[in-house]
């Protein structure tokens, strides 16, 4: 993972899969407590524990977002000590977890299943980097491509080019470590609001993780629709960024696998009724935040 200040960004990707969660079912994100589970609190894993911990507080705080307690263990029976040196010498195996309570008003609850119709919009917003996701696949690629556990701190992104020269591209570690995106500020105003999602046109929010976005886009209406509707995806309406592109010809996955594995570029999808297309995306326009259309709710063959 680098410098400790790499577990900073791990703080972050733990509240934001907590949050960007809360937020899609129309939840303000008010409080949360963390655990963290380690070998050792002394030397170069205290080192760690204080920086993820302190990425933990900072998103927290970022978001409004309250982290009201947690419980750190100490397990040197489960956990090992790396052999690491320099900045991470004595550094441990660690694990973490994290709980979250947003607060609903009455009536904001999402999805609005039985509201999704076909011609509604899906618009999407752009993730950061995988997003916490994938990265045991990664992992064994990078390995099976003879890259050590050091190479993945270290060595420089391939799908990268240097444009001042080689030492100008970042790391693997470091791209891939890429904290995830947290969607609860641009999104508040947005579902909120005094008025809320209902008079935005928000029928549903997916946020796209495990799954990719073919596994995650249909949860807004899966269970209420009986399959009758579906997601047209435009694929064709953003272009996949260099590391999923890399990803794609390295893993050789088809389009179908690589959009039902990765977020491919997007962390969030929004469902919005047709006639409120162009005042969500002026929102985002508003607030220069990049969201497109990426497809529309099409009636399911039978």
């Amino acid at each position: 993972m680098g410098h400790p200040l790499a577990a900073r960004g791990l703080g972050q990707d733990l509240v934001a899969m907590i949050a960007n969660d809360l937020i899609c079912v129309g939840a303000e994100p008010a409080y949360m407590l963390d655990y963290v589970a380690t070998a050792s609190l002394q030397d170069g894993s205290r080192q760690w524990l204080e920086e993820l911990l302190r990425g933990v507080s900072d998103a927290c705080s970022s978001i409004g977002m309250r982290l009201v307690g947690g419980e750190t263990a100490e397990m040197p029976g489960l956990f090992q000590i790396c052999g690491l040196s320099g900045a991470l010498q004595g550094a441990a195996e660690f694990d973490i977890a994290g709980f979250g309570i947003g607060t609903l008003p009455a009536g904001s609850m999402l999805p609005r299943s039985d509201g999704i119709a076909v011609g509604d919009v899906l618009i999407a917003l752009p993730s950061s980097g995988l997003h916490s996701n994938g990265f045991s696949l990664v992992r064994k690629l990078l390995l099976d491509r003879g890259y050590s556990d050091e190479d993945l701190r270290s060595a420089r992104a391939p799908w990268i080019k240097a444009s001042g020269g080689e030492t100008a591209a970042p790391s693997i570690g470091s791209v891939l470590l890429t904290p995830t995106a947290l969607y609860v500020n641009v999104l508040r105003d947005l579902l909120l609001s005094s008025e809320g999602s209902n008079d935005a046109g928000i029928l549903g929010v997916a946020h796209i993780t495990g799954g990719g976005i073919t596994g995650n886009v249909p949860r807004m209406w899966n269970g209420d629709q009986h399959g009758s509707v579906v997601a047209d995806l435009d694929y064709g309406s953003w272009t996949l960024p260099t590391l999923f592109r890399w990803l794609q010809e390295a893993l050789d996955m088809s389009r179908e696998e690589m959009f039902s594995t990765f977020n491919c570029g997007v962390g969030m999808v929004l469902c919005v009724q047709r006639e409120k297309r162009e005042a969500i995306l002026e929102y985002f326009r508003r607030r220069h935040v990049k969201a497109w259309q990426i497809g529309c709710i099409a009636e399911a063959e039978r």
